[in-house]
């Protein structure tokens, strides 16, 4: 999902394969061990299973998020070296589903 197209690579751009692979594995390990201390060992397993599965989208979420801020940052002029196909709004465009006019 870091590495080939996704939902997240659509938006946020892809990650390299070695990059991403170290990043899956901090991601899968910060998961369980927040799911594994939310729980005692008599909770119902789908409630650890829910809890580890949103972990692992919100820290997935925050991780492609960073890289592609990071990316954006670290180009002149603001301009991100990403795949037009692949951002949503470019810097200083508006949505057009987001503009609100006032009318006189």
């Amino acid at each position: 999902t870091l590495s080939s197209e996704s939902v997240l690579s659509k938006r946020y751009g892809t990650i390299p394969k070695e990059e991403a692979s170290a990043a899956a594995k901090l991601i899968e390990e910060e998961a369980f061990s927040v799911a594994g201390a939310s729980f005692s060992t008599d909770e119902d397993g789908i409630e650890i299973l829910q809890v580890y599965s949103k972990e692992i989208s919100k820290r997935m979420l925050d991780t492609v998020k960073a890289r592609a801020a990071a990316a954006t940052d670290s180009t002149p002029s603001g301009s991100a070296e990403v795949d037009s196909n692949n951002v949503g709004t470019a810097v200083g465009e508006e949505d057009s589903s987001s503009s609100v006019k006032a009318e006189d």
